[in-house]
C-alpha cells in the first residue's frame, strides 16, 4: 500500500509478480492550503493573464497546473504495475471524476483506450477475474525468469582442463551429460 507522491508510488520498480494491481482512490490533488501551491497557482495565473512576448509559448493557468499535478501523480502510481512489454496488471481508478473527458484526457495515452467503466463491484470482480484468466492463459514469463534463462559460457583452456567451462559470472559449468553419466556409475 502506498500514497500518491510517496516513495512507493513513484520511485520503486514493481515488475511482474511484484505488483499485478494498482488501486487509486480519488484524485490526489496537492494540498490546496499549502503555501507553495498557493504561490505557484497565483504566479501562473498572473503570468497567464499577462500577454506573452512570445505568442508561441503556451502558459498554464494556475488551475491547469493544479490539475496537471494530480494527474501526474496518478500516472506515476499507475506506472508501478506495468514495467515492461511482457508485464501486465489491473489498474483500478475509483472516482466518478475519471469518467469525465477532461480527466480521462490527462491519463497516460497508452492507457486511455483500455479504460473500462464498471458500474458495480460485482461487474468489476467479474472483469478482473476474466482479465487475469486471459493473462494467465497467455503464459507470460516474468522478466527475472527470462533473464535467468540466458546463460553465456566462455571457453577457457584452464577450466577445460578441469572438465568445465567458466561463465561470465565466474562459475564453473559442467556439461549435464557428464554429470548424468557419472551418476549412472
Amino acid at each position: 500500500m502506498g500514497v500518491c507522491r510517496g516513495r512507493i508510488s513513484e520511485g520503486l520498480d514493481f515488475s511482474d509478480n511484484a505488483a499485478r494491481c494498482v488501486i487509486v482512490i480519488g484524485i490526489p490533488y496537492p494540498q490546496m492550503t499549502d503555501p507553495k501551491v498557493i504561490l505557484k497557482k497565483d504566479y501562473l495565473d498572473r503570468k497567464f493573464r499577462t500577454p506573452s512576448q512570445n505568442r508561441n509559448l503556451a502558459t498554464l493557468s494556475g488551475k491547469d497546473w493544479y490539475s496537471q499535478q494530480a494527474t501526474r501523480a496518478v500516472n506515476q502510481a499507475i506506472g508501478r504495475v506495468i514495467r515492461h512489454v511482457q508485464d501486465y496488471g489491473a489498474i483500478i481508478l475509483i472516482d466518478e471524476r475519471y469518467t469525465w473527458a477532461t480527466n480521462r484526457a490527462q491519463i497516460s495515452r497508452w492507457l486511455r483506450d483500455r479504460v473500462r467503466v464498471q458500474n458495480s463491484c460485482e461487474e468489476m470482480v467479474e472483469g478482473l477475474a476474466k482479465f487475469f484468466g486471459e493473462m494467465k492463459g497467455r503464459g507470460f514469463v516474468p522478466k527475472v525468469e527470462q533473464l535467468g534463462q540466458v546463460h553465456i559460457e566462455i571457453d577457457n583452456d584452464e577450466n577445460n582442463k578441469k572438465g568445465g567451462k567458466k561463465s561470465k559470472l565466474g562459475k564453473i559449468v559442467r556439461d549435464r551429460s557428464e554429470d548424468e553419466s557419472k551418476s549412472d556409475d
